[in-house]
């Protein structure tokens, strides 16, 4: 079989994707194998990016349990290469940086376990023995950044004169529908809340020239006026999509006034912090509720460069505050091309580069932290800049308690214009940040200015 796709992103054409498979036997056991490419073009604040990726994966062809992948990646002229196999330990997964270096974290195997676009084949396996209740939860190892989701699925409608089988579903917090032909081939998928679909096209077709979308742009939550700067407090308006919960914190105060309105007020952090020594960092890794927030992941890895770094920054820090400080301090100043060229790159990428924007200065921050005993999770929501609320990422620290760090504008606290949306999720089995969580917000939110206190 060989299908192509093209990608579109709020109407617009900016990519396509290829995919091709075929089954074959080796010592009388059938095995899968697919390889597919995909390629888009977008901007962020005008910056023209381009990405390319291509994969190759074997599978059983029976079960289509994962036996290996290999996926390399170019994003604005930096690739990125990670491979995966199958062990007895678990499903193990690499990655090769751009200097030759290697991180590696095996992950539990699973029922129901996939690589990426498996999925419509495992559709039609489980549709050709009716059984479609065995395909309510899928496992979906991420082969881009490396960790694994859980999709959920419902049947919406099978058409049989129209070969059509239609499926709603949810990975993470993103909800698509999904057409299948009952040979498994994708016929379309939309997610609305991104704004995306996926069309199988023909091949002559899928080579039409892109269209560009600038998606920090089109991101941007205008107000009608500008803030000033060094608030006490802020009270906003927001307008989300329906049902839509928030994450908490302590200096965020979330009233709901129906299913798609909450009054926000934010208040500056000024409680003192008690003195916590260096010393004392030991026991945070036998504190089951932090434990998680220690776990290593493909970004934020434990590793001795990491390690030696982190010391250096901290040698003569005697409180775990004072180390933190320095930490945010040292990491806003050591990224010194601060741009959108970057798409989530981990920390030695980053420590190699020097470059990136909120994400890269967040997972450079809470990498270092880890490194060193502090417990770290990364933070999404948004923050005011010039007339507008955009989407961005800081780090909160565990000191006495947790303690927000923004490292791209080297604040600490933060200030009151940070409105927490998510967080980076505590499931060792599931390591995706919390980014991926704020997606379904992108484009659907609306913020007035209530008041604000100087």
């Amino acid at each position: 079989f060989e299908n192509w796709y093209e990608i579109r992103l709020s109407g617009q054409r900016v990519g396509n994707s290829h995919v091709k498979g075929y089954v074959f036997e080796n010592k009388k056991i059938p095995y899968l194998r697919l390889e597919y490419s995909s390629k888009f073009q977008m901007k962020r604040n005008g910056l023209s990016i381009e990405y390319t990726s291509s994969c190759e994966a074997i599978a059983d062809a029976l079960s289509l349990q994962p036996i290996s992948f290999e996926n390399q990646e170019i994003y604005a002229g930096v690739k990125k290469k990670i491979v995966g196999k199958s062990t007895k330990k678990g499903f193990q997964i690499t990655q090769q940086l751009g200097d030759g270096e290697t991180i590696t974290q095996t992950i539990q195997t699973t029922k129901n376990m996939i690589i990426d676009e498996h999925l419509g084949f495992y559709l039609a396996k489980q549709i050709s023995h009716k059984n479609f209740q065995a395909i309510s939860e899928l496992h979906i190892i991420n082969t881009s950044e490396g960790f694994l989701e859980t999709a959920h699925f419902t049947l919406v409608q099978e058409n049989q004169k129209k070969n059509e089988l239609v499926l709603s579903g949810k990975i993470g917090p993103y909800e698509f529908t999904s057409a299948y032909d009952f040979e498994g081939k994708l016929i379309w998928s939309e997610t609305p809340a991104l704004e995306t679909r996926i069309e199988n096209v023909s091949s002559d077709t899928a080579e039409d020239p892109f269209q560009t979308v600038d998606t920090y742009d089109s991101s941007r939550i205008l107000i009608e006026k500008k803030l000033p700067s060094k608030l006490r407090s802020l009270t906003l308006k927001m307008s989300v999509p329906q049902g839509w919960q928030p994450a908490l914190n302590d200096f965020t105060n979330w009233k709901r006034q129906n299913d798609s309105e909450w009054i926000i007020t934010t208040m500056i952090d000024n409680d003192n912090i008690h003195s916590i020594t260096i010393n004392q960092l030991l026991k945070y890794k036998d504190n089951q509720t932090l434990q998680s927030y220690l776990v290593p992941t493909l970004q934020e890895p434990l590793h001795p460069k990491l390690q030696e770094i982190a010391q250096m920054i901290i040698k003569d820090s005697k409180t775990v505050s004072s180390a933190a400080i320095k930490l945010n301090q040292w990491v806003f100043s050591y990224i010194s091309k601060k741009n959108f060229s970057k798409i989530y790159a981990g920390a030695l990428e980053t420590l190699d580069t020097k470059e990136g924007d909120c994400t890269e200065h967040s997972v450079l921050l809470s990498a270092l932290a880890k490194n060193i005993g502090i417990p770290s999770k990364i933070i999404d929501g948004l923050v005011y800049h010039d007339g507008a609320f955009i989407f961005h990422e800081w780090v909160e620290l565990y000191i006495d308690r947790w303690r927000s760090f923004d490292p791209t504008l080297n604040q600490n606290p933060v200030d009151v214009t940070h409105i927490k949306i998510a967080e980076s999720t505590t499931d060792p089995k599931s390591r995706q940040p919390g980014i991926y969580a704020i997606g379904r917000l992108r484009t659907k939110v609306g913020i007035e200015v209530i008041q604000y206190q100087k």
